[in-house]
């Protein structure tokens, strides 16, 4: 999945039923109010969040992805995510899509939490398009631009020595490492 490491970690999350929600949170005993700031409707489970909540549907009815059949009252991240990659219609690019929006929508829920104002279903789309094709596009520079050449090692010529070297440095420990090859 083409997608940055923080997506990777938000979808992973999601499928290790891990994501702090405020049902999570309630579960866990660290808050006493579960209900959705969003709509103020309904507990704030992940399913609720990221798919029941009319906020989330208002971005969901915005997108232009083949949802149907998805959902349907799912708590499941997995289950729906399974759904939306076994629909014929679902690339590559629609799934790194389809997972950058639940983040999006994710990291709205955070922003608001944190102060900041609530961004509209339409802005939560277009920043995560701008995530995905952003990310796609650096990914493809960095590939088109290492040399595809192979190297192999070779023996050196005759009186002549050949000298590898490689080093680590092991900052935690504050030590370091050097190891030498020398091969006549």
């Amino acid at each position: 999945m083409n997608v940055p490491s923080k997506v990777k970690c938000f979808a992973w999350r999601i499928c290790k039923r891990i994501l702090l929600t405020k049902a999570t949170l309630c579960h866990r005993h660290l808050i006493s109010d579960l209900v959705c700031e969003a709509c103020g409707l309904a507990a704030e489970t992940t399913g609720h969040l990221l798919w029941d909540c009319n906020k989330a549907k208002e971005i969901w009815n915005g997108v232009s992805l083949n949802l149907e059949g998805l959902g349907n009252g799912c708590d499941d991240f997995t289950d729906i995510l399974w759904k939306f990659i076994e629909n014929e219609t679902s690339s590559p690019m629609n799934l790194e899509l389809f997972i950058t929006i639940y983040w999006g929508i994710w990291l709205n829920r955070n922003e608001v939490r944190n102060g900041e104002p609530v961004k509209s279903g339409r802005e939560i789309v277009r920043r995560a398009l701008y995530l995905v094709d952003e990310f796609s596009a650096a990914n493809l520079s960095t590939q088109n631009k290492t040399n595809t050449k192979e190297f192999k090692w070779s023996a050196p010529s005759r009186n002549k020595l050949k000298i590898n070297v490689d080093g680590a440095i092991f900052k935690n420990a504050r030590e370091a490492g050097v190891g030498v090859i020398i091969k006549d």
